[in-house]
């Protein structure tokens, strides 16, 4: 996937020149897939590949599709919904137009304490923070806990904000790894569901 993301601006930078617009730096505007409801999300690997490819500076990340409901239990939102993450997108340009940063809100360092917590630091704006959405958005359906943190060979004990752009994960003990937002639920079983497997 990556691969072709790569390939798609070469061809992309390659139209611009043959088209005479010469000496232009087009700003890609994307959004991160959110997948399907009626299935498990642990072979979506173009979400994490997306997230390398705008933070690798190709492309601005507006954000993720996953936070927003589906009506139809597959992969579709209504029309309120594309309208909610549609204005996220432009408001994501009009901050880029203004000369004002988008972050990929990805993390940028990190640090273990006592061998079991995790602190990450974000990549947020001086003048926004980041924020816990409801922890029962999925009423139970799912992955429904710790705020979309999961680890490997450790159980979590709580999640919690440090401040601004600052939340600490801790476990039971050190873990051997940490994934945030890109949850491999199964939601194949659940009837109406409203959200995407990939959370």
């Amino acid at each position: 996937y990556r691969a072709f993301l790569d390939s798609y601006m070469t061809a992309f930078n390659a139209s611009l020149v043959e088209a005479g617009i010469i000496g232009q730096s087009p700003q890609l505007i994307m959004t991160q897939s959110g997948g399907r409801a009626n299935n498990t999300s642990a072979l979506w690997n173009n979400v994490v590949e997306q997230l390398a490819f705008c933070q690798d500076g190709n492309a601005i990340l507006a954000g993720p599709l996953y936070p927003y409901e589906l009506y139809d239990n597959n992969v579709h939102p209504d029309g309120y919904r594309t309208l909610m993450f549609s204005e996220v997108i432009a408001h994501a340009m009009a901050e880029i137009e203004d000369n004002r940063t988008w972050p990929t809100l990805g993390p940028v360092d990190f640090n273990i304490v006592d061998d079991r917590v995790i602190i990450i630091r974000f990549d947020n704006r001086s003048d926004e923070a980041l924020l816990f959405d409801a922890s029962n958005k999925y009423d139970g359906e799912g992955i429904d806990e710790f705020y979309g943190f999961e680890v490997s060979d450790a159980e979590i004990l709580g999640v919690y904000l440090i401040d601004d752009n600052t939340l600490a994960v801790e476990c039971d003990q050190e873990p051997s790894e940490v994934r945030y937002a890109m949850q491999t639920g199964d939601v194949t079983d659940i009837p109406d569901n409203l959200y995407t497997a990939h959370r």
